[in-house]
């Protein structure tokens, strides 16, 4: 005959194992671009903290996308104490044709991840002459940008050629005075040009200028070495060959100086300004003179450099008062 002890521990352990199979594992999807370009590949990631309950049935993605390759990886942190631990797989895909496609949300078993939108444009037009195996392209997002905003200048170095070592120059500009901030690390992915596959590094910067004029980008150098001799089983170590240098072409951009009718004492280009306003408890039961002056607000903006510690606050309450 079963004990009241045996039972309930029986009870207990059914319980929780029908509490763990209801538990869904969220997956996250990201992307290391987007927009993307049809002739270009591109890295797409799930991740999860929780484990989910079958392996992910990627094959619904190739209807709009080859599956160049894909990984798993594990990742296990402690961060104050608290142990983390998550699941991470990785696809490289290219793009099938132009155009915004909806990544749908891929089977893990019972568990799914969301959904996912990618822009797809058309192939750069810049092609590659008949005989180039090294490029080396300077551009930027704008060629007008008002004094104190943000451009986002690009540097893309293209080879075919099988390379031990590469070196992209710094940013020497003439004109104005700039703030240059370096944008995350250098990416590396795959393109065709001129029916040629490219392996392509990407270095971004973004650019602050401080006065008005033209800023004038210097053609950029870069270099690279050659590997002379491929890995073989008696020669595992490749040998250094020849160092090759390109020049980029230059880049010139407009910065216009503050509206004549901009009259407050600080300037501060932004993107977006969003007011919030927030109040602890009932405003319906507090008299009238114990409200104060204005409500407290706050205030988001997402400012262009955050690097600029000038700016300039104005709230407005309901009654249209303006307050510094």
């Amino acid at each position: 005959m079963m004990n009241l002890k045996h039972l309930f521990s029986v009870c207990l352990l059914t319980g929780l194992l029908g509490f763990g199979s209801l538990a869904k594992a969220e997956i996250t999807v990201s992307i290391d671009r987007n927009p993307v370009r049809v002739n270009e590949s591109f890295q797409l990631f799930f991740e999860s903290e929780q484990t989910p309950d079958q392996d992910p049935d990627f094959s619904p993605l190739q209807k709009d996308f080859v599956i160049l390759s894909s990984s798993q990886s594990h990742n296990i942190s402690i961060i104050n104490g608290e142990y983390r631990r998550s699941l991470k797989w990785t696809l490289l895909l290219m793009p099938k044709e132009v155009g915004e496609f909806i990544v749908p949300g891929v089977h893990f078993g019972k568990d799914q991840s969301k959904s996912f939108k990618i822009e797809v444009k058309s192939a750069g037009q810049n092609n590659a002459p008949a005989d180039g195996d090294l490029i080396f392209e300077l551009s930027a997002d704008k060629a007008t940008i008002p004094v104190q905003g943000q451009v986002v200048v690009k540097l893309r170095l293209l080879t075919n050629l099988n390379v031990s070592a590469y070196q992209m120059h710094d940013l020497e500009i003439d004109g104005v005075e700039v703030v240059i901030e370096p944008l995350g690390r250098t990416r590396q992915y795959q393109t065709q040009l001129g029916g040629k596959p490219f392996l392509v590094r990407e270095k971004k910067f973004a650019l602050f200028p401080q006065q008005s004029g033209q800023l004038k980008i210097k053609p950029v150098l870069a270099e690279i070495r050659l590997t002379s001799r491929a890995q073989t089983l008696f020669n595992p170590f490749p040998e250094s060959g020849n160092l090759r240098r390109i020049l980029s072409q230059g880049l010139t951009l407009e910065i216009t100086s503050v509206s004549d009718t901009f009259d407050a004492p600080d300037w501060l280009p932004a993107t977006s300004i969003r007011l919030v306003e927030k109040w602890q408890g009932d405003l319906k039961v507090i008299a009238w003179m114990e409200k104060p002056k204005y409500p407290p607000m706050n205030f988001k903006t997402h400012i262009i450099n955050p690097n600029n510690p000038i700016f300039t606050l104005l709230f407005i309450d309901d009654m249209g008062n303006n307050y510094f």
